[in-house]
């Protein structure tokens, strides 16, 4: 018995250790919106279906019951907005509603900053928190207004 575990010890010492390489090999971390980019640890990522930018940091999300708006609140350094995709005629449109920056009076009814709480009311019509100012504002989710 002793000889058997004796002879299994020295066979497993000559057995090499397996070769283990991230996916991606050696090529380095690469960031390609739209196709299959390579994160730090040399995983592979690739997008499911299209694809479209928002703000820095985007934190909120939230979709219409038609599917027809999506919105996201963009919490980014100091560059606070909301990304409003909007759906027509099947193609789909981006564009940014963005807070004013670099003002040096701000009156009260000025849009501040966002955080990530973002809610449809209706189809039409989007509930979105401003965070440090504890004030949630309503906006027409297709002009921003």
């Amino acid at each position: 018995m002793v000889r058997a575990v004796l002879l299994i010890a020295a066979l497993s010492s000559n057995v090499h250790a397996e070769v283990f390489r991230p996916p991606a090999g050696e090529r380095t971390t690469a960031r390609r919106p739209g196709a299959e980019s390579i994160l730090p640890g040399g995983r592979i990522v690739a997008p499911l279906g299209q694809t479209f930018s928002t703000g820095p940091g985007p934190f909120g999300l939230a979709i219409n019951s038609r599917g027809s708006f999506v919105v996201t609140s963009n919490g980014g350094p100091n560059r606070y907005s909301l990304t409003v995709l909007e759906r027509k005629g099947g193609q789909w449109r981006a564009r940014q509603i963005e807070t004013e920056r670099g003002r040096k009076e701000q009156d009260a009814e000025d849009w501040r900053s966002v955080f990530m709480g973002l809610a449809f009311r209706d189809d039409n019509h989007l509930f979105a928190s401003e965070g440090n100012s504890g004030r949630v504002r309503l906006l027409r989710a297709g002009s921003g207004g």
